[in-house]
C-alpha cells in the first residue's frame, strides 16, 4: 500500500519530442519541451552529422536528465522505438548510456508519434 502511495505522488511531467534530418546521416536537431501543469520550457540543439533516430534519443535524454527527482512522465513523440529498447546501442554508447541511466527512477508513459 505504501509503494502505491508513493507512486502517485511522484510530480507528473509531460515531454513533447521533435527531431529531423537532412540526409541520413546528415544535418539534424531536435527538440524537447518539458512542461507541467504550471510551466513549460524547450530545450533544443543540432549536429552537423547524426541521423533522426540519434537526434530523438538525444531529445529524450536531454529532457530527462533536467527532471532530478523521480516523476511520472508522460513522453509524446517519436518513432516509439525507445519504448521498447532503452538499451545500450552500439553505434550511440554514450547516447544509449545516458538513456537507460535518465529512464531508471521514473515512470515513463510512452505515446508514440504520428
Amino acid at each position: 500500500m505504501a509503494k502505491h502511495r508513493e507512486m502517485s505522488q511522484r510530480p507528473s511531467f509531460k515531454i513533447f519530442v521533435n527531431s529531423a534530418s537532412i540526409g541520413n546521416p546528415g544535418r539534424g536537431s531536435w527538440s524537447a519541451t518539458v512542461s507541467t501543469e504550471l510551466w513549460s520550457y524547450t530545450l533544443q540543439g543540432d549536429s552537423s552529422q547524426a541521423t533522426k533516430s540519434e537526434m530523438e534519443l538525444t531529445a529524450v535524454v536531454a529532457a530527462l536528465e533536467t527532471i532530478k527527482m523521480p516523476s511520472a512522465i508522460e513522453l509524446h513523440g517519436g518513432s516509439g522505438q525507445l519504448e521498447h529498447s532503452p538499451t545500450i546501442d552500439a553505434n550511440r554508447p554514450n547516447l544509449s548510456k545516458r538513456l537507460k541511466r535518465a529512464v531508471r527512477y521514473h515512470k515513463i508513459e510512452w505515446i508514440r508519434g504520428k
